[in-house]
C-alpha cells in the first residue's frame, strides 16, 4: 500500500532540521544594537524618509544624496532652474581713466593737437560748426572780433559778419558775402602768423583756402589739422532753416558736391594739405569736450630760412 503523501512531507522536513542546525549555529546571546547612524541619527532598521526599506544584510537604510536646496524665482521670468545657482562674480574693477581725462562743458571726448597749429572745423553751410564752438568756447553769437580762450584764438565768420552788420546793413546778404569772407580769412592768416594756436570754422571745400592756410603754419613752424563734421545734406539744409541764413539751392548743392570730394578723400587716407584729418559724425560732435593744444610752441624761423617739416607733416611744395 502506498504511504500517505502528508507522511512522506513530515519525514523529509524532519531530516533537513538537523542539517540546517548544524549549518547555521544558534547563538542564544542578542546581538548588541549598533549605534545610531551619525549621518542621520537613526537606528538601523527604521525605515529611510527616502526609500522606506531597511537593508536587509545589516538593517540599515540607505541614504540618498541631500536634495538641493530649491532656488528662488529668476526675477525677469520668475521661472526657476534646476540647475545649481553660479558662484557669484566678483565686481569687475572699475576702468582705467582715460589719458585725455574729464572733459569740460559736459563732453568726454579731447582732440589734442601740437602747439602752434591750425584746426579748422569744416563742414556744409548749416551743418552745427558754429554751435559746437558756442559749447566748446562759451561764445553768444554776438561777438565782432576773435575770441581768446587761455592762447587759442577761436575766429568763427559770424564775428566778421557781426563787425560788417554795422555798416552794410542795407546791402543784400549775397552781396556782403565775398567782404565777409574775406575779411573772415584775413583774421585766421593774421592769427597764425602771430604764432597763435587757432580754432576756425570754415567751409572746406576750397582747396586752394586750404593750401594757402598751410603755406602759412609751415612758415611758422605749425601744422594745419581738419575736423570734418559730416551730415547729411537734408540735416545741413534744415540747419540753414533753423538759423535763418539759407544759401540758395544752386549754392548748395555746389557744396555738396566739393565737400562729399573732400570726404570721400579723406576716408581713403591723408589729406594734403593737412597734417591729420579728423571725421566726426552729429553723435561724436555732441561726444566733443574740447580741443587742446599740447607741447612746446615751435620756434619761429629766421626770413628766409625753410623750417624742417615734421614727422607726417608734407613737405613743401
Amino acid at each position: 500500500m502506498p504511504a500517505d503523501p502528508s507522511s512522506l512531507i513530515v519525514g523529509a522536513t524532519s531530516a533537513a532540521l538537523p542539517l540546517a542546525a548544524r549549518a547555521i549555529p544558534f547563538s542564544a546571546t542578542p546581538a548588541a544594537p549598533e549605534p545610531p547612524s551619525p549621518a542621520t541619527g537613526t537606528p538601523p532598521g527604521t525605515p529611510s524618509p527616502t526609500t522606506g526599506v531597511p537593508s536587509p544584510a545589516t538593517g540599515a537604510t540607505r541614504e540618498n544624496p541631500p536634495s538641493p536646496a530649491p532656488r528662488a524665482p529668476s526675477p525677469t521670468t520668475g521661472v526657476t532652474s534646476g540647475l545649481p545657482s553660479p558662484a557669484p562674480r566678483a565686481p569687475a574693477p572699475p576702468a582705467p581713466p582715460s589719458s585725455a581725462g574729464p572733459a569740460p562743458e559736459g563732453g568726454c571726448e579731447v582732440l589734442d593737437y601740437p602747439a602752434g597749429s591750425l584746426v579748422l572745423l569744416a563742414g556744409l553751410p548749416g551743418a552745427g560748426k558754429s554751435t559746437l564752438l558756442d559749447r566748446l568756447y562759451g561764445l553768444r553769437g554776438d561777438e565782432r572780433e576773435p575770441v581768446a580762450a587761455g592762447g587759442t584764438r577761436v575766429i568763427d565768420s559770424r564775428q566778421s559778419r557781426n563787425w560788417w552788420a554795422r555798416y552794410l546793413g542795407p546791402i543784400p546778404h549775397r552781396a556782403r558775402t565775398p567782404l565777409v569772407h574775406a575779411t573772415h580769412v584775413w583774421r585766421i592768416a593774421r592769427a597764425v602768423l602771430r604764432g597763435h594756436d587757432v580754432v576756425a570754422h570754415t567751409r572746406g571745400t576750397w582747396s586752394h583756402i586750404l593750401y594757402g592756410f598751410a603755406w602759412l603754419t609751415r612758415r611758422t613752424g605749425g601744422e594745419v589739422h581738419l575736423i570734418l563734421l559730416e551730415v547729411e545734406p537734408a540735416t545741413a539744409r534744415a540747419g540753414q532753416f533753423s538759423r535763418g541764413r539759407v544759401v540758395t539751392a544752386a549754392t548748395f548743392a555746389r557744396h555738396c558736391r566739393r565737400w562729399q570730394v573732400l570726404v570721400d578723400r579723406a576716408r581713403r587716407g591723408p589729406l594734403p594739405p593737412a597734417a591729420g584729418v579728423t571725421l566726426l559724425d552729429r553723435p561724436s560732435a555732441d561726444r566733443l569736450g574740447a580741443i587742446r593744444f599740447t607741447g612746446a610752441r615751435p620756434s619761429r624761423p629766421l626770413r628766409g630760412e625753410r623750417p624742417a617739416n615734421r614727422p607726417g607733416s608734407p613737405g613743401d611744395r
